[in-house]
């Protein structure tokens, strides 16, 4: 399933004061975060139009970004019940708050995650995707 990009959620994983991590430790955090974002969002409405596109980490604490796209059939389910699909993923979302993750592999510390925001278009900006995607879907087609 082609997803097309609609949005996307940060998380942030606070890490014991005084302690650093390296790249490969905060991709491990990342990894654990976009899991169980993944998990609940197998379990929403949305499951077979809307997945995970990306992960991306950057350090200090680590700030896991999840980006999310919609197949063409979910870009329609969204932009026709926009408020909806808007509030539920924002509960999705912060469905992880205060959920602990294991920040090293090899190590038993742990640290406490929780939303930071939601960057999710207007609904212009969804029938704008939506117009593309078509256009990409017709161009596949011919």
């Amino acid at each position: 399933m082609e997803l097309y990009e609609i949005g996307a959620v940060s998380y942030c994983t606070n890490v014991t004061p005084g302690k650093s991590l390296s790249p490969e430790e905060a991709e491990y955090v990342a990894s654990q975060v976009s899991g169980l974002f993944q998990s609940r969002l197998a379990e929403s409405p949305y499951a077979e139009d809307v997945g995970v596109i990306r992960t991306e980490c950057e350090l200090g604490c680590v700030i896991t970004t999840i980006t999310i796209g919609a197949s063409l059939a979910g870009l329609y389910k969204i932009i026709v019940d926009y408020e909806k699909f808007k509030s539920g993923l924002s509960q999705l979302a912060k469905d992880l708050n205060g959920v602990y993750v294991r920040v090293k592999q090899s190590l038993h510390g742990n640290g406490s995650t929780y939303v930071m925001k939601i960057n999710l278009p207007d609904e212009r900006v969804l029938e704008v995707t939506l117009k593309k995607a078509e256009n990409q879907e017709n161009r596949h087609r011919d």
